[in-house]
């Protein structure tokens, strides 16, 4: 049995292209942007760990981080012996 493509059906068929090229514009448009913005905010979240807004400090607040003293040299170390090198090929 063959049947013959009518005015009707290729109408139905153009209608259904349509209908799924602008509903596939309209997700793009709207969903994925969407789903784009959650992805990069849970991504962001996980690098920067979930404290991040809470260490955040309160504008005005201001904190000193003093560098540790460094311990002095020991004078009981030794002595300091000078030494003068020695050329093997004059000595020779």
């Amino acid at each position: 049995m063959v049947f013959q493509a009518g005015f009707v059906s290729f109408l139905r068929t153009f209608l259904i292209i349509v209908a799924v090229f602008y509903g596939f514009r309209l997700l793009f448009r709207w969903l994925i942007p969407f789903l784009l913005q959650r992805f990069v905010r849970k991504q962001q979240e996980q690098f920067y760990g979930n404290s991040s807004s809470q260490n955040r400090e309160k504008e005005g607040e201001v904190k000193v981080k003093s560098k540790p003293k460094q311990k002095s040299m020991d004078s009981n170390l030794g002595e300091y012996v000078e030494y003068e090198e020695i050329d093997e090929k004059e000595s020779k």
